[in-house]
């Protein structure tokens, strides 16, 4: 199985995936080939359109993680300066910082 990018008359990209068997004699010998190509273009769109969002995704994921340690920061420095009490707990009330 090849694929191929090809282009229609029109000049429009199109790809096909192409099959090759071999037709034999009776001695062996390959005397003729069978193609069967099928437009698998869609699927490439779609391939490439998964791939962009797996890079987008991977991009927004350095980004957040990279803010984490900020974010961290900007609300220790608020715990540290407020000066009423204040304790700050997990969504399963494990305290994670208190002043």
């Amino acid at each position: 199985m090849v694929k191929i990018r090809n282009y229609t008359k029109e000049q429009k990209l199109f790809h096909n995936e192409l099959y090759l068997s071999p037709v034999k004699n009776d001695l062996n010998e390959v005397t003729h080939f069978i193609g069967i190509q099928n437009d698998i273009s869609e699927r490439v769109r779609a391939e490439q359109e998964l791939e962009q969002q797996y890079k987008e995704t991977e991009e927004k994921v350095t980004d957040r993680t990279n803010m984490l340690p900020e974010s961290e920061e900007y609300l220790s420095s608020i715990v540290e300066t407020i000066r009423e009490s204040l304790i700050v707990m997990d969504k399963n009330y494990k305290v994670l910082s208190a002043n």
